[in-house]
């Protein structure tokens, strides 16, 4: 998911963004929220944007550092700046402050348990009337989960758009080319 995530920001999503962050006097400030490695927040950065913070569980810190590290060169070339961050879903900051542009979120969702304490982050990150926009590649992978997951953004007020028409692997006749399921999904709060 993250990878499919990756490439939406490449293939379909990069140019609205850029030309959008190249017009206003605003930084694209950007955090993903991760569980593998950060990936579309490295190519987020890769891509253009000012400033990328990856977020995990502190015990997978030191493999995002070490993804930092290996691009460090490249995203020195986009001057970008990209660190790591902790960010416990069941403890979230009582507080963002209208921090981010973009909030990214991939391979996040996949047990029941996880869908509330992610809404609710998400609620911070992105508070009602804020211009933030939420990515969100999503796998449906049981339907407990699925059906919460809805619900609970719904219930949070967040305005859902998707998922959007997009082909990351190509166009062999199956949804993203590999036979997974891939949603990306924006959402915004009024």
């Amino acid at each position: 998911m993250s990878l499919g995530l990756a490439r939406y920001l490449e293939v379909d999503f990069a140019l609205t963004w850029m030309m959008r962050c190249l017009d206003s006097d605003e930084q694209s400030r950007l955090t993903f929220i991760t569980r593998v490695q950060g990936l579309a927040g490295i190519s987020a950065g890769l891509l253009g944007a000012s400033e990328v913070v990856l977020t995990d569980l502190p015990y997978s810190l030191p493999w995002c550092n070490e993804s930092i590290a290996l691009n460090s060169g490249a995203l020195a070339q986009e001057q970008s700046s990209v660190r790591a961050e902790a960010l416990d879903w069941f403890a979230p900051p009582a507080v963002d402050l209208n921090r981010w542009s973009v909030v990214l979120a991939a391979d996040v969702v996949w047990l029941v348990e996880l869908v509330l304490p992610f809404v609710r982050t998400l609620e911070v990150l992105a508070p009602p009337g804020s211009s933030t926009s939420i990515i969100f590649s999503y796998q449906r992978r049981g339907a407990d989960a699925d059906t919460e997951l809805w619900s609970r953004l719904k219930e949070a007020q967040f305005n859902v758009e998707g998922p959007l028409t997009f082909e990351p692997f190509g166009t062999d006749g199956e949804k993203d080319g590999s036979g997974i399921d891939l949603g990306i999904y924006i959402l915004k709060r009024p």
